[in-house]
């Protein structure tokens, strides 16, 4: 009697014991051990995808903020002789001027970030890779808004270059000219089949979550 009890308690420890090893090991097999699901998620993250898409992203922003330049040329010219003190003492404009002329820069880079964000989208989807990458490009292209990396003077000098060289025939000229140029440019990085391969073939372990 006493050894049937033991080889009962022995079987019944064993079962708990098979069931608890299977617990553990479903998860992984089913693929929703929490491990398991953040490593599948930071396997799929393309650091080409994210270099490529911000640079376009970027160029996005910084078209949009020269076409802008278009609704107050008058202010752009003063802002470029005489500096925004300068601008002030000569111009007739007010502080909401002012305020109004930054605010529409400052929406026109959101504009540029939210085209560049829509089309990486698009692209990552219909190529069957993880949507975080264009959400991680959003990100790091607001970072670059919100710290001013996008007024830096450096960069500024570079992407109006070739608008200078038609400066002579009307400012306006100036703007439209590097506008498109850099639209151009950014188009390029996220079309030309060069780009897209670079970018897109890329081994995955994994198939689309």
């Amino acid at each position: 009697m006493r050894s049937w009890i033991s080889e009962t308690v022995c079987n019944s420890q064993l079962a708990v014991g098979k069931k608890q090893i299977i617990n553990r090991i479903l998860p992984c097999i089913n693929g929703d051990d929490p491990n398991m699901l953040r490593m599948k998620y930071i396997s799929r993250i393309s650091w080409r995808i994210i270099l490529i898409h911000l640079a376009a992203t970027l160029l996005f922003i910084f078209s949009a903020k020269q076409f802008v330049n278009l609704h107050d040329l008058q202010l752009i010219e003063l802002l470029n002789k005489y500096g925004i003190e300068g601008a002030m003492k000569r111009g007739t404009f007010s502080g909401e001027f002012m305020s109004a002329f930054l605010t529409w820069r400052w929406c026109a880079s959101l504009i540029g970030l939210f085209l560049g964000f829509i089309l990486s989208m698009i692209l990552v989807i219909r190529s069957n890779k993880f949507w975080l990458n264009s959400v991680l490009v959003f990100i790091a292209g607001f970072l670059f808004i919100r710290l001013g990396l996008v007024n830096m003077s450096i960069i500024h000098k570079a992407i109006s270059f070739p608008g200078s060289l038609v400066v002579r025939f009307g400012l306006p000229y100036k703007f439209i000219l590097n506008g498109v140029l850099l639209a151009c440019a950014g188009l390029f990085l996220f079309l030309s089949k060069w780009m897209r391969n670079f970018a897109f073939q890329i081994p995955n372990a994994y198939k689309k979550i």
